[in-house]
Formats: structure tokens, C-alpha cells, sequence
């Protein structure tokens, strides 16, 4: 289930308890067996997640461009418009869309943690 699912950071505080377990003496091979075994699972779940906040972040900024996009397309609206009522409605448009695009940018930056943080860096293209 969703809820039972662990963050990128437990996994590797995860992944460094193991790592310094291993280097301790007096593992035995069934231990260290075991322990291999989870950290190839960590390793995997570590990287499925990096995947998936890097789809997220691209259909994020694919959204900043259709959110910049419509913006400019409404003050062009606005700029041509021949009566004030007009102008005002074209305004109250981007007016709407630059607040939702604010309280979906807040929502976001409460709900992520480190690695989501990361992910919202630049991608580099290339």
C-alpha cells in the first residue's frame, strides 16, 4: 500500500545502516548474505523513485510553459481588447491563472522532500 511505501532518504539511511554493518566485525555469512540481498533492493527502489520525480519535474515544467504561454496569449487578448469590460475580463484570466499557478507552486514546495527538491533543479538537455 502507498502509506507503507518509504521515502528516497529512509532508503538510504537504509542503505548506509547496512553499509556500516557490513563493516563491522563479526558478520556471519547468512548475515552478510542478507544484507547484500537488501541493499540490491534499496539500490533498485532508490532508482525507480529518482525516475519517477524526474517525470514528475518534466511534466511540472512542461505545465510552467503552458501556464506562460497562456498568460502571454491572455495579455495579448487584453492589450487588443476595444472596451475596458474587456480588458478587464482578459485580466481577471491571467490574474487567475498567475494565483493558481502560486498556490500550486506553495503546495508543492510543503509536500516534497529533499530528493523532489533536487529534482526541481534545471534539467540539463544534451
Amino acid at each position: 500500500m502507498a502509506e507503507d511505501l518509504i521515502s528516497p532518504e529512509e532508503a538510504l539511511k537504509m542503505w548506509l545502516g547496512c553499509v556500516k554493518r557490513l563493516n563491522e566485525p563479526g558478520c556471519t555469512p547468512q548475515e552478510v548474505k542478507r544484507i547484500r540481498l537488501i541493499l540490491t533492493a534499496l539500490k533498485g527502489y532508490v532508482i525507480v523513485a529518482a525516475e519517477y520525480y524526474e517525470r514528475i519535474r518534466r511534466m511540472e515544467l512542461s505545465l510552467e510553459r503552458m501556464n506562460e504561454k497562456m498568460t502571454a496569449y491572455f495579455e495579448a487578448l487584453r492589450d487588443r481588447a476595444p472596451t475596458k469590460a474587456e480588458k478587464a475580463k482578459w485580466q481577471q484570466h491571467i490574474d487567475d491563472l498567475k494565483a493558481e499557478f502560486e498556490v500550486d507552486e506553495q503546495l508543492r514546495s510543503k509536500q516534497y522532500h529533499v530528493w523532489p527538491r533536487i529534482a526541481r533543479r534545471p534539467i540539463a538537455h544534451g
